[in-house]
């Protein structure tokens, strides 16, 4: 066997590898030690750990680069060690050392070092500045195991400062199974419960549009006031609302929002006053629609504060603000309207326009607007997506945020925003990235209409807290989509001459898609009618093509 090595060899003598690739599946994941090269073959020699048997002869692509032998082993030991050092330190600790120590265990999962912190005679209901304990931090991180143990050991289910329970916060977390063991554990919990924010339990759990976590609630002993059947004064259905005060300003040093109106400042040094918003949350008995909306017009989640809408707020105050000043807007799907609202308030549009469709949201909506003094400045008005005689003149831009929830919006969507859309105006979007149905297809189907397209990610400062009264974990708690998911930040423009590019053929997944497509034409005037049957207007939607997995939709200017 020659032993000339190559200077250009993979491997050299005593590198630690692993194989990989070998036809013998028993022999792929062993670990050795290069040993030497034979240059004629071009295989190592590799002295597998721990067997006294001859070296294997292994070609270069059956072998890869393993960590050290035995460094598992050591950092193990490592670990072990240490945490025998920390154990014979428990007793030396105070009250408060130990009582930190268990929140970070809870915090962190670690169910052993909780059980043995405990047995130390930690305070199993210590509590941070903000007032959280160690049930408050597992449930925030969604450590099961680490509930159960204090629940068994004790822990109380204490509000925090603001009024939260560790209930509220495995609610917001969205963790169904997180949320039944807590409630298992603690048959005397109160569902109904408010925090500070005026938020029950209850209410929290609706604002999730998790059924399982709905049941969870529901089935509590403590939810049979919201049962007409055992409670006869339950009304159809019980409402919680707060007006939040939001600061866009900024956070001081511990992460809590500005407490004073006008004391924020935009990135430019610009004042930024403090804006007011209500959301109500709504539970109607048993009936989940209620809450989800059997029809558009009976859908109830505009009446919440949604996480996209935040982060497009954040942008209209900030880095929109001087593309917006002068210009009339529109907000499509606006709910709460707080975009709309920073518009009127921090951008300086000439004019605003917050729209949508259900009736209770558009009373909340006109209320948010009067609450920041927009009455002449900003308007609300129902658009019906799907009836253009509902839609207004158009815009010089347009607001919207996380507008898809299906593949049925879509065609409706693609027709209202050219419609609604000056030439030369810009739409700005704000959406979360998620594999919902028609997401996809509304931003793609909005460049095959002739706009340019810029995608940019959220500045971390949109997803700070700016919450008046409440500090980083509150909000984190309030609006946990903001860490959960992965927001975007885009722009279509069009151009002063896209209307003659607006002939584009739009794909739309699913057959079913036909009925959902047409958009209502307003009735033509007596004695007139448009040619084919279709109404004059400035976009005129229809089937091109139809098949068996697709349909396609001609948006024509008109």
């Amino acid at each position: 066997m020659a032993e000339a090595w190559p200077t250009d060899a993979a491997f050299a003598r005593g590198d630690e590898v692993e194989l990989i690739g070998l036809s013998k599946e028993h022999l792929n994941g062993a670990r050795g030690l290069v040993t030497s090269y034979d240059c004629e073959k071009g295989r190592f020699s590799i002295q597998l750990s721990g067997s006294g048997a001859l070296p294997l002869a292994v070609r270069p692509q059956n072998l890869t680069r393993a960590a050290p032998l035995g460094a598992a082993a050591e950092e193990d030991e490592e670990e072990a060690a240490e945490h025998e050092r920390w154990l014979a330190a428990l007793p030396t600790m105070t009250a408060e050392n130990l009582g930190e120590e268990l929140l970070e265990a809870a915090r962190y999962g670690e169910s052993r070092e909780v059980g043995e912190l405990l047995a130390a005679w930690a305070n199993i209901d210590y509590t941070d500045p903000g007032g959280n304990t160690a049930l408050h931090r597992a449930c925030a991180n969604g450590h099961t195991a680490v509930v159960l143990l204090l629940a068994r050991e004790g822990a109380r289910l204490l509000k925090n400062d603001s009024g939260n329970l560790a209930l509220h916060w495995a609610v917001q977390r969205s963790d169904a199974k997180l949320v039944q063991a807590l409630l298992d554990a603690y048959p005397d919990a109160d569902v109904l419960a408010k925090n500070d924010f005026g938020k029950s339990v209850s209410t929290e759990a609706f604002g999730r549009n998790d059924p399982a976590i709905v049941n969870a609630v529901l089935e509590h002993a403590s939810a049979s006031k919201l049962d007409p059947e055992e409670n006869p004064d339950t009304p159809d259905a019980l409402t919680s609302e707060v007006t939040h005060v939001f600061h866009f300003g900024g956070v001081d040093e511990n992460g809590d929002a500005a407490a004073a109106a006008g004391d924020g400042c935009g990135p430019a040094g610009r004042v930024l006053s403090a804006l007011q918003c209500r959301e109500i949350n709504s539970i109607g008995g048993d009936d989940p629609t209620a809450v989800i909306g059997a029809t558009a017009n009976d859908d109830r989640t505009g009446l919440q504060i949604w996480s996209a809408s935040l982060v497009l707020s954040r942008w209209v105050s900030d880095g929109l603000a001087p593309r917006l000043r002068g210009k009339a807007i529109c907000e499509l799907g606006a709910g709460c309207a707080l975009p709309a609202i920073a518009a009127a308030v921090h951008a300086g549009a000439s004019r605003v326009l917050a729209t949508d469709l259900a009736l209770p949201t558009m009373d909340n909506m006109r209320f948010n607007l009067e609450l920041n003094g927009l009455g002449g400045r900003a308007s609300a008005e129902v658009i019906d997506w799907g009836d253009r005689g509902t839609w207004p003149e158009p815009f010089e831009a347009l607001l919207g945020s996380d507008l898809v929830y299906s593949n049925e919006a879509v065609p409706q969507l693609l027709a209202l925003v050219p419609a609604l859309l000056a030439p030369g105006g810009a739409f700005f979007y704000v959406a979360p990235e998620t594999n919902r149905l028609g997401e996809r297809d509304f931003l793609e189907g909005l460049v095959a209409l002739g706009f340019s397209r810029r995608d940019e990610p959220v500045p971390q400062r949109y997803l700070a807290n700016v919450l008046d009264g409440s500090n980083a974990d509150d909000f984190g708690q309030i609006f946990p989509e903001l860490a959960q998911r992965t927001y975007t930040l885009y722009t279509f423009r069009r151009e002063e001459d896209t209307h003659a590019t607006l002939a584009q053929c739009v794909p739309i997944v699913g057959f079913a898609m036909a009925a959902a497509a047409a958009v209502r034409q307003p009735a033509a005037p007596s004695g007139q009618r448009a040619a084919g049957g279709a109404a004059e207007g400035p976009v005129q939607l229809s089937v091109v093509a139809t098949g068996a997995s697709a349909v396609r939709l001609r948006l024509v200017a008109r």
